[in-house]
């Protein structure tokens, strides 16, 4: 591919970058994807798209925007109030005022201050390797349910071997490891009998 033909793609992307982000409004959004793509789901249809949390026309006769309400799993309040300026760069679509989690702690707790004893990712600044930015089918915007978060780092079965965990059964880790930090060793909540 020449460098004619780059300069081409690199303009139509910028080109629907921009239809995408001028066309605001729920109803004018949803025309212009589905111009460019089949299948987009209508914002009241959710089961096309299970990761979002839910979206519902709203019937109340005030007004008939589109409007979020969380039906289960959680939605990031800026992102849920269209406020995407509060970590999006309006100058540079796309770019975060901050890197993690420096960001993150514009609002939320600093973890670095509040423990002596930090959970790994927590502890590099990586957010996002446990939390989604804008919304998910899980609570706490977390990435997967359940252990299922904890098993692409913790290997499941060197988890079980410690004779703490040998009846662990369907016991979620937070319940005994704090996820973001403590002030003991292996992030532990609270101490728990041996064999239990």
């Amino acid at each position: 591919m020449g460098s004619r033909e780059k300069i081409i793609l690199k303009i139509l992307a910028a080109l629907s970058i921009m239809i995408l982000l001028l066309a605001c409004s729920p109803e004018s959004r949803l025309a212009t994807l589905s111009f460019f793509f089949d299948g987009v789901p209508t914002p009241a249809d959710t089961s096309a798209n299970p990761a979002l949390p839910g979206l519902q026309q709203n019937t109340s006769g005030t007004d008939s925007a589109i409007v979020f309400i969380q039906l289960a799993g959680s939605i990031h309040e800026p992102y849920k109030e269209k406020n995407c300026m509060a970590c999006h760069d309006k100058n540079n679509v796309g770019e975060l005022l901050k890197e993690e989690p420096s960001l993150c702690y514009g609002c939320h707790t600093d973890f670095n201050t509040t423990f002596s004893t930090l959970h790994g990712p927590v502890d590099a600044g990586f957010c996002s390797s446990c939390h989604k930015s804008h919304d998910s089918k899980n609570e706490k915007l977390l990435l997967e349910p359940g252990n299922d978060l904890c098993y692409p780092c913790h290997v499941a079965s060197e988890v079980e071997r410690p004779k703490e965990h040998l009846d662990i059964g369907n016991e979620r880790c937070i319940h005994c490891h704090d996820p973001h930090g403590v002030d003991k060793e292996s992030v532990i909540r609270k101490a728990i009998p041996v064999g239990r």
